[in-house]
């Protein structure tokens, strides 16, 4: 039976992506002559592709969706996800396909790839929309996996609230372990013994995944955990007590080829800072020109007002304690920062 979130689920959405892809280019092509005229579009009263056209923009579609993880059900639970995946997917293939036709196939219409594309992500993204609505309507059933949490804090809580909301695809609650004396007396929590019955509990009870979500002073416990469940097939994920960093957009990367959790990342990102970078460049430059004149009037009234130097320089903190020079028009006499007392 075909499950969701399953092997041959996903390759079944591979094989409808690209005959989607195929028919997206093929309706395209047969439409394209019947547009309207308008400004800038060239009338064409036929419209003939290659046939190695046909075959390679499907297979390098679904090349790129695999390669860029949509089809890895990791990361599709949730809808938002899986459209962002293959919105973010769809993008970088319309510019692979952009590149190879200007390098190989320049006679390939643009306005004939513009609808191909917009045609195309449409098809991508109405088809997995329409896929979850009748998984949830029909309640196809999903392929189980049984998920044990050891740790009924708050955060264990959560946790489990997470994996009943999304039980449609096939994730179901076992239980919890935990070593609290108060955890069989908390509401809607499942208490099936102590942490380390962990083994016996998984046997029992199929477990495919197990999630740790112990408080950080209990933290000693999970070297002991793992080491008991390592020879059985399962997942095993801790989740960090770290919700209280929210606040600091902690998040998980990569450093040097270690996943580190990075508690403060900068007020910027790489990409924020390029256009920052960019913006204080363009229209700074265009600002001082078209300022200049105003610029050499201040300077004179600085110079015929009192002697001494027109630009006053100062040493400023700036991000991460890195230090810079600040530059300005001197408003006060010469020395004044020294006669602050």
């Amino acid at each position: 039976m075909l499950r969701r979130f399953s092997v041959n689920y996903a390759v079944l959405s591979m094989l409808l992506d690209g005959a989607l892809t195929l028919l997206a280019l093929t309706v395209a092509v047969t439409l394209r002559p019947s547009f309207p005229q308008v400004p800038l579009l060239v009338p064409v009263p036929h419209v003939s592709l290659p046939t190695w056209i046909y075959v390679l923009v499907p297979v390098l579609w679904v090349l790129v969706f695999l390669i860029s993880s949509v089809y890895d059900p990791k990361g599709t639970y949730r809808l938002v996800d899986e459209l962002q995946s293959v919105s973010l997917a769809s993008f970088l293939a319309t510019l692979i396909c952009a590149g190879l036709f200007y390098l190989t196939f320049r006679e390939f219409s643009r306005w004939l790839f513009v609808s191909f594309v917009a045609f195309n992500v449409a098809l991508l993204l109405g088809w997995r929309i329409l896929a979850r609505l009748g998984w949830r309507m029909l309640r196809f059933p999903a392929d189980e996996r049984r998920v044990l949490i050891i740790g009924a804090g708050n955060l264990g809580q959560m946790v489990g609230q997470m994996v009943r909301d999304y039980s449609w695809t096939g994730l179901t609650l076992v239980g919890y372990l935990d070593d609290a004396a108060d955890a069989p007396e908390r509401e809607g929590v499942v208490w099936l013994g102590r942490v380390q019955d962990a083994r016996l509990i998984v046997k029992q009870y199929g477990v495919n995944d197990v999630v740790v979500t112990l408080p950080q002073y209990a933290y000693g416990k999970v070297n002991d955990l793992i080491l008991k469940l390592h020879d059985l097939p399962l997942l095993v994920r801790v989740v960090p007590d770290y919700f209280s960093l929210a606040l600091y957009q902690a998040r998980v990367e990569d450093f040097a080829g270690i996943p580190m959790i990075n508690l403060r990342d900068p007020a910027l990102n790489d990409v924020q800072r390029l256009v920052k970078r960019v913006f204080d460049l363009v229209i700074g430059g265009i600002a001082a020109i078209v300022i200049l004149p105003l610029l050499g009037l201040v300077a004179l009234a600085i110079r015929l007002d009192s002697s001494g130097p027109i630009i006053f320089r100062q040493r400023r903190v700036g991000e991460n304690g890195r230090l810079f020079d600040m530059y300005k028009f001197r408003s006060m006499i010469v020395g004044a920062e020294d006669m602050q007392d």
